[in-house]
Order: structure tokens, then sequence, then C-alpha cells
């Protein structure tokens, strides 16, 4: 079931900054992709771990939908 693997890569939420933003990490799949939440933009999103920083692939909606576009 795909909620259960999201679950499974949930983290302890954490505030960052991608680009100019700042949102809440709160899923990491332990390979190069992350799960965050902007406030600003009220919408979860995928983020790319590339070379020590966090790139906006603009992937964008909901929690799982976002999380199983990897």
């Amino acid at each position: 079931m795909p909620t259960s693997f999201v679950r499974s890569a949930l983290v302890n939420p954490y505030w960052t900054t991608v680009g100019n933003d700042r949102c809440v990490i709160v899923a990491d799949d332990g390979r190069n992709h992350c799960l965050a939440y902007s406030s600003k933009l009220d919408e979860y999103f995928l983020l790319l771990r590339k070379n020590g920083s966090l790139i906006d692939i603009n992937v964008y909606g909901d929690a799982v939908g976002c999380f199983m576009a990897r």
C-alpha cells in the first residue's frame, strides 16, 4: 500500500529554505528526494537533494501523490 511506504519515510519535521521561501521537510526517502510543505502556498511539493542543496522540481499536490511521483 503506497501510504505505508510514505509513512516509513516520515521524519521529524524541520524548517529549511528552498530558493527564497521557507518550508517544512516532512518526509525523506533516504535517497535523494524529500517531501516539503509550504505554508505560503498551502501545498506539498517534492524536492531533489543535489550536491548538498534542496531543489524544487515542480511537483506539487497532496502529500502521497507528490511523494509517489518520485
